[in-house]
């Protein structure tokens, strides 16, 4: 089976950010914890009504009215804060006993793969409860969306960007002071009269769009009482497995000229390496032969010149050294003004692509990441060790394809960058890699590749320079020699 089925089917388990295996349970629970992956309930005021102090202010007014004789007046006052007091107690106790539960088929996919996701409300008491919003946003970008839910949809008021914190920090900002309303949507459920110890279960069809990672931290569950007084808000946790993770897209690539590199290079240290302690077999000599693998023992025992074949050992691993902050270079905009970097991502559906064509050829390869807003640079060595385990074949894999899925150039999550010049001329921040550690480890890397989108930024990159200072046999990979690897396309034997 592909990596590419192993990875999605989920048998794959293993360490690190791949998340769950066949399938993935996702609890929450109003006020107490449901293995470990809830927030508590938060109350929130959704009339006046529920603040306390109008609600003290309403007596107050009451026995003001008594005093001065105004009996309907002190009624209706009454009425009133007896329906305040009444509502807040009643959101309270339905936020109690009440399970949410969140199952996927998988979590990890490739776009245009489908998953089924399904919600399970639990009511764990006697009293009803007589409704459950549940909330997810769809912020820019959008990485995964409802199949045929339109109905579900609707756009996110600015007071609810707020909520969800999109705009200020989430990379789903403004862009030369245009807003993004029309790219923000809410997907909406509610589940209504759950009577007491009842559960209610449905089912709804999402599809994986691009690549990126969707978050269930941001997801709100909404109960309260019935008259619209006092709400609860609950959600799922903020722990790092909670969440779907969208690799980039597939194409048909050729590794034809990577394994050229490697199986026809010098030998030892760059392609095959035999081991001279291990004799595999003997044939008799031909002309042209070396004579360094005559059998002399043979020969001096007086019988017909033979020469020695050597068991050959795999050959070292390639490392790809990724500047994403090259491929930023032409920005253009998608739906509500919102950059898009297209070079970006085509280069990261071709190493995806690569990547996966290397491990179902058994080949050793890594991976170097700059720093991103999120994520610290990391080098991903074949058979090194990272985090307190060693990487190596499907963990290694996997982390890969994580950091491609959630890479985003450093600088984009910034909500006050709002200037931007024509494309092409933005300059953009360099890559920052870890490059002592990459220059003191890789003994078994056979060659670098510094995968960026030019010659000239290929020119301008310090670790590239050390590099090549320090003797690491290193080869500039342009965006235009990463197109070439497309299948159908030319084969690019240019080099850096």
């Amino acid at each position: 089976m592909s990596y590419r089925k192993r990875l999605t089917q989920g048998r794959l388990l293993t360490k690190g950010r791949l998340g769950f295996g066949r399938q993935a349970d996702l609890d929450t629970s109003g006020g107490e914890a449901a293995g470990g992956a809830v927030s508590r309930a938060v109350r929130e005021d959704s009339s006046l009504l529920s603040i306390g102090l109008i609600q003290a202010g309403l007596v107050i007014l009451v026995a003001v009215a008594v005093v001065a004789g105004q009996q309907l007046l002190a009624m209706v006052l009454m009425g009133m804060a007896l329906l305040a007091v009444l509502g807040r107690f009643w959101a309270k106790v339905s936020a109690k006993g009440l399970t949410v539960r969140l199952r996927a088929s998988k979590t990890r996919m490739f776009p245009g793969d489908e998953i089924t996701l399904s919600y399970q409300v639990k009511n764990q008491k006697a009293l009803p409860v007589l409704w459950v919003d549940i909330q997810q946003p769809l912020p820019w970008p959008v990485c995964m969306e409802p199949v045929l839910e339109e109905s579900r949809l609707r756009k996110m008021s600015q007071e609810e960007k707020t909520m969800f914190g999109i705009g200020s920090g989430s990379g789903v900002g403004d862009l030369d002071g245009e807003k993004a309303e029309q790219t923000c949507y809410l997907f909406e459920e509610r589940c209504s009269l759950i009577g007491g110890y009842e559960t209610v279960a449905f089912e709804t069809c999402w599809r994986a769009v691009r690549r990126g990672i969707y978050p269930l931290k941001n997801a709100r569950l909404y109960t309260g009482d019935g008259f619209g007084i006092t709400r609860y808000r609950f959600g799922f946790s903020g722990d790092s497995h909670r969440h779907f993770v969208i690799y980039p897209k597939v194409i048909p690539v050729s590794a034809d000229k990577f394994m050229r590199n490697l199986w026809e290079g010098e030998s030892g240290s760059r392609g095959l390496m035999e081991d001279t302690s291990v004799i595999k077999l003997t044939r008799p000599y031909q002309n042209g032969d070396s004579m360094k693998r005559m059998n002399w023992r043979m020969v001096a025992r007086g019988q017909e010149p033979t020469v020695n074949q050597y068991e050959v050992i795999s050959p070292r691993a390639i490392h790809f050294i990724f500047d994403g902050q090259s491929f930023c270079q032409r920005k253009s905009r998608g739906e509500g003004g919102q950059k898009e970097f297209p070079l970006l991502e085509e280069a990261l559906s071709i190493l995806t692509s690569l990547a996966l064509r290397f491990a179902d050829r058994d080949m050793d390869f890594g991976f170097s990441f700059p720093a991103t807003d999120r994520l610290p640079a990391v080098n991903l060595l074949a058979g090194s060790g990272q985090g307190g385990w060693a990487y190596g074949g499907e963990n290694l894999m996997g982390e890969i394809l994580y950091r491609m899925a959630e890479y985003e150039p450093r600088g984009q999550r910034n909500p006050g960058a709002t200037a931007e010049k024509a494309d092409g001329d933005a300059k953009t921040a360099e890559s920052v890699f870890l490059e002592e550690e990459l220059l003191s480890k890789g003994e078994q890397i056979g060659m670098y590749y510094y995968v960026t989108f030019h010659e000239e930024t290929a020119a301008e990159s310090r670790l590239l320079k050390r590099m090549v200072k320090a003797g690491r046999p290193v080869r500039a990979l342009t965006y235009e020699m990463l197109t070439a690897l497309k299948e159908g396309g030319a084969d690019s034997g240019k080099r850096g």
